[in-house]
């Protein structure tokens, strides 16, 4: 084959190779294109998502939850501060919600707390109110969600002295938790409710709350739990109240204590009546507390942490206490002493910290005396505090001796009722070794709020200015200028006036001789 011929050949060999590696070309050239048109689309993209980011940035964090912020400012007393935030928030649910949105419940919440801190207790009941008022709404008139409000509602009441509306609102609470709660809820309930009974001294409701839950606890195989403790206690210290009433008064024991509650309707309380006087169910009481006490001792492991069963026998050790205080109530001085060296030998290698300080008196039973009448609100001035204190001995038997008055401000008005329920005190006497001590010249001072009388208080400044006498004003400073002013006129007047002295002279004389030669020719 001639060269031509090869020459040919290999063109037509080259060509379909050539137009392939053309097209391998173009093909990388186009996919080249794309990847940098794909590049740039996520440059534009990354671009574009970091400007939305940096632009969403500060709606992200106003979208946070700023009530732990707000609360953290209440704890701190800064109450302005919270509650225009607070206010703020409202507003901005109101308008993008709804008056009735859920949303509101926690601002408005918060917003009755911080109300509370400053002491406008009245605008607190009424924000928790429409709180209360969209729980309902939103979650149903029973709904347990609206407990919590209620509470803070009673709080409220309770601040400003308004035990029966405080009263109907823990009773309603406990009835919303009756009908739509779990039994953990129900007992943390009954035991709220009994404890405000006994703050209100009434220790025949209380005492039925108690016992009804205590034996809640002891039909599921939990009576000999720590959730057993508070309803032992609470029973205990209803017995503790009947026999040792709180006020000395009998008026104002007919008036405040024992009144029947209102609103708790799944409560029997009828038969309650029959457990008046029975004061060994409260020492039994107390006595299970101390063996569910030294029970949680006896199931420690072998090896034990020290500091923890120091806690636990600090734990007995209160126990025990409360039943020692219980005997020398009672007049029982022999269990009494036994339990309080019991304490002593126990608590000897404790730390301070744990120890129960016994060495000084310790006030057990005080009826409060009885209050001084106040004045008609015409003749009543704000309210002041008055004072009385008295000094005395406290014997081993924890009974007071030589009563006697110190002090008295601003008069003895109420010395005598001071007088009368201090001779019903009973103190635990001071310990030394774990021995009673005779306390002498023990000092207490008691302090009354009462309304003067506007008439006595005139009555009383009037007295103490007649005994003061009138105020006698100081005796003018002599003008010395003045003085010699009035001297140097009067020496220039002196001629004159010793001119005039001699012409009436020489006037009644020759009157005086022509009256007497009348009188000769007569």
């Amino acid at each position: 084959m001639s060269n031509f011929g090869r020459t040919k050949d290999h063109e037509k060999i080259y060509k379909p190779v050539k137009n392939q590696a053309q097209h391998g070309l173009l093909a990388y050239a186009v996919n080249a294109q794309l990847s940098l048109r794909a590049l740039g689309n996520l440059a534009l993209v990354a671009l574009c998502s970091a400007s939305f980011s940096a632009q969403a940035a500060p709606a992200t964090l106003e979208l946070r939850d700023p009530y732990p912020f707000i609360e953290a400012q209440i704890s701190q007393a800064e109450i302005n501060e919270a509650t225009i935030a607070l206010e703020q928030i409202i507003l901005d649910i109101e308008d993008s919600r709804s008056r009735y949105a859920p949303e509101l419940i926690q601002p408005l919440s918060i917003l009755g707390k911080a109300q509370m801190a400053t002491g406008d207790y009245m605008q607190a009941v009424e924000t928790f109110d429409r709180a209360i008022h969209l729980t309902r709404i939103n979650s149903g008139l029973f709904a347990p969600e609206q407990v919590p409000l209620v509470y803070l509602q009673a709080d409220a009441y309770v601040a400003m002295s308004d035990l029966r509306n405080a009263q109907q609102r823990e009773e309603y609470a406990f009835q919303v938790l009756s009908n739509r709660s779990t039994s953990r809820e129900l007992l943390a309930g009954m035991q709220r409710l009994g404890d405000f009974y006994l703050d209100t001294y009434n220790f025949l409701a209380a005492r039925t709350l108690f016992r009804q839950g205590y034996e809640v606890l002891e039909n599921n195989g939990f009576g000999n739990s720590d959730s057993a403790i508070p309803f032992l206690k609470g029973t205990a210290s209803s017995y503790r109240m009947e026999r040792f009433p709180p006020l000395y008064s009998q008026e104002r024991r007919a008036d405040e204590l024992g009144r029947k509650p209102e609103n708790t309707r799944n409560l029997e309380y009828s038969t309650e009546y029959l457990t008046i006087n029975n004061f060994p169910a409260g020492e039994r009481a107390l006595q299970n507390i101390v063996k569910i006490r030294q029970g949680a001792l006896s199931f420690r492991d072998e090896n034990p942490d020290p500091k923890v069963v120091q806690n636990d026998q600090a734990l007995v050790n209160q126990a025990l206490l409360d039943l020692a205080d219980w005997h020398l109530l009672f007049s029982n001085q022999k269990r009494a002493r036994t339990l309080y060296s019991e304490i002593h030998r126990q608590q000897a290698q404790f730390p301070t910290e744990l120890k129960i300080d016994l060495s000084l008196p310790e006030l057990l039973y005080l009826p409060v005396p009885q209050t001084l009448k106040p004045p008609p609100a015409a003749d009543r001035l704000p309210m002041e505090t008055g004072s009385i204190t008295l000094e005395f001995s406290i014997h081993k038997n924890g009974r007071i001796r030589g009563l006697e008055t110190i002090a008295y401000e601003p008069n003895d008005a109420i010395e005598f009722h001071a007088r009368s329920s201090m001779r019903q005190a009973i103190y635990r006497p001071a310990m030394v070794e774990g021995e009673a001590t005779v306390t002498p010249a023990h000092r207490y001072v008691h302090t009354y709020p009462y309304f003067p009388s506007r008439k006595a208080r005139a009555k009383e400044q009037e007295a103490l200015e007649q005994q003061t006498g009138p105020e006698t004003e100081p005796a003018p400073v002599p003008d010395l200028d003045l003085e010699q002013e009035q001297e140097q006129e009067q020496q220039a007047d002196q001629p004159a006036n010793d001119e005039n002295d001699k012409q009436t002279n020489a006037a009644n004389f020759r009157g005086t001789i022509i009256e007497s030669a009348n009188a000769n020719n007569a």
